[in-house]
């Protein structure tokens, strides 16, 4: 499963909507915040973190067990503390599977 990023997500917000500003996205202290910044940085994280959990949850009712759980991305070190089970991050999970691919394509002209 892939999903945006916490940066991706808080940039369509300043760029696809008529006032709302550009900002970080950091964990915070609660979910409902105090100005518009806290806001969105808030809804952001804590969109992510359930929106993952709840795939986690569908995932394991599709498998019928519980999937290995493998996160990577530039945000994954802030979120991964607030997820449910237990997970394997791997920084370079991208250029594995760029390289994986770029093998088979490989193989597949030989």
């Amino acid at each position: 499963v892939i999903l945006p990023g916490l940066g991706m997500q808080a940039d369509s917000l300043e760029t696809k909507t008529a006032t709302l500003p550009k900002v970080s996205i950091k964990p915070p202290k609660q979910v409902i915040g105090k100005t518009t910044n806290e806001a969105i940085s808030n809804g952001v994280f804590w969109g992510t973190v359930d929106a993952v959990n709840g795939l986690v949850k569908r995932l394991r009712a599709e498998l019928g067990k519980s999937p290995t759980l493998v996160i990577a991305g530039g945000n994954a070190l802030e979120i991964m503390p607030h997820l449910s089970g237990k997970w394997i991050h791997n920084p370079t999970l991208t250029l594995e599977g760029l390289r994986l691919y770029y093998d088979e394509q490989k193989a597949a002209r030989s």
